[in-house]
């Protein structure tokens, strides 16, 4: 596996997210709200991210396929956790608990022991 490629293919979708959380900022500057702050961080730390791990072009450019399966998990992946996290910043989204849970009446009904 050519994990210097992988890396390399992660580094770019680091700071194509980090480019595209700049616009976010741009609006949330633009109405004066603070969670535009958080985009702004967290856009200049992907883009940060992407630099640090693209350093150093690699040397054998070919990706295969199990290759190409990885990097499109591990973008996925990234894209997500990394997506999520201005939202986990500026409170709103907040995570499931187990009382929402309680909520359902399956949940509740006791199963016969036999």
């Amino acid at each position: 596996m050519n994990y210097k490629m992988i890396r390399f293919v992660i580094s770019w979708v680091l700071k194509v997210e980090g480019m595209l959380m700049l616009f976010p900022a741009l609006v949330g500057a633009m109405y004066q709200e603070k969670a535009g702050f958080a985009y702004l961080i967290w856009g200049l730390l992907c883009i940060a991210a992407g630099l640090i791990l693209c350093f150093r072009k690699p040397s054998n450019m070919e990706i295969y396929s199990r290759d190409g399966f990885v990097c499109v998990s591990l973008s996925w992946v990234v894209l997500g956790v990394f997506g999520a996290v201005p939202f986990v910043i500026t409170g709103k989204f907040r995570f499931i608990s187990m009382r929402c849970l309680r909520s359902f009446p399956v949940s509740q009904r006791q199963e016969p022991a036999f």
